[in-house]
Formats: structure tokens, sequence, C-alpha cells
């Protein structure tokens, strides 16, 4: 798994996904350090949505005390997925891709 973040709130947080763990059917886990997350040292909470706002696919869940994304039964072609951190006012773009690994 690889993860770029500077924890600027203006950033991007780039999360790519080997290959082989995103599959069809297959799952994945990981968790987002502190630090890609603004406020996240102060305790706040952040939702994570779709980029245009609707709510995450099933097989995609956030748990915001964790930071941590599961995705399970992963379906055909779902990577790319855009989506929108939030934290209080902030809103930070995020983006789970595959990786030829």
């Amino acid at each position: 798994m690889s993860l770029k973040a500077s924890g600027h709130p203006s950033d991007l947080i780039a999360v790519s996904v080997p290959k082989a763990m995103a599959r069809p059917g297959s799952h994945f886990r990981f968790t987002l350090p502190a630090q890609a997350v603004p406020g996240a040292a102060q305790g706040a909470t952040a939702q994570v949505t779709l980029a245009d706002g609707r709510a995450l696919p099933s097989w995609l869940r956030f748990a915001p005390q964790s930071r941590a994304f599961t995705a399970t039964s992963v379906p055909a072609g779902a990577l790319p997925v855009q989506a929108v951190m939030t934290v209080g006012d902030v809103r930070v773009p995020l983006v789970i891709t595959e990786r030829n690994q």
C-alpha cells in the first residue's frame, strides 16, 4: 500500500493499492496516518463521502475513530475512487487507485 499526504488541509491524499489486492472479490484495509487528517491530533472526527457528496459505495467503509478504510468484495472496475474527507469546515480530496505491482 502506498500513501502520499503532506498533512496540509488543501492537499490531496492519494492511496494506491496493489492490483492484486484490488482485483474483483478481494479485500483490503489501510489506515490514514494522523498527520493526513486535519485536526486528528485534537480529536477531530473526519467524514468521508464520494467527491459528488454521495455516500461511499457499500463495499468501502470508513471508520472515523481509527481513520481506517476497509474494502470487501471489491467489484470489477471499482477503482479509482474519488472521495472527499471533511473535518469541520476543511475538505481534503482523497483518491484511491490501483497500481501494477
